[in-house]
């Protein structure tokens, strides 16, 4: 695949797909966190948390779009840069994102983004985490495809 924006979308998706394991796992297995990936979407797009299946599924689709148009932002970022330390720059991008966006959900008192609970704090410090790692490998595996 050789156009960037592409490239992006593909490898946020993927990254987005990674996160919401580790964040079902979180959630349903482990009852560590208080919010779901899909929660977020759910919460700009209706301003409370999924409350029913149609309700779930947009905000999933809410996550993964949001997820996408992040992947292409880390796509053109890592044109601005030099290719070394590529998983750390990754890693930082998407971190730096959850801080801003954790942020503006305080600006903008958006519910359940004020004062979350700590383990939703790590939890989301640890799907971004996962996300950054991910979606960065994915677009080196894409550019190096593409230069040989």
């Amino acid at each position: 695949m050789e156009d960037r924006l592409m490239r992006g979308v593909v490898a946020g998706i993927a990254g987005a797909l990674s996160m919401s394991i580790l964040n079902y796992i979180l959630f349903h297995l482990l009852d560590f966190t208080s919010l779901r990936l899909l929660d977020y979407g759910a919460i700009i797009l209706f301003n409370h948390k999924a409350a029913s299946l149609p309700e779930a599924i947009l905000g999933l689709l809410g996550q993964f779009f949001f997820s996408a148009v992040i992947g292409v932002m880390l796509a053109y970022f890592l044109t601005l840069v030099n290719s070394r330390y590529y998983l750390f720059k990754g890693w930082f991008f998407s971190v730096a994102v959850w801080f801003f966006v954790f942020a503006a959900g305080s600006a903008f008192r958006l519910p359940h983004l004020i004062s979350p609970p700590w383990r939703t704090v790590v939890t989301n410090f640890l799907t971004a985490s996962i996300y950054g790692l991910v979606t960065v490998k994915i677009l080196e595996w894409m550019d190096k495809r593409i230069k040989s």
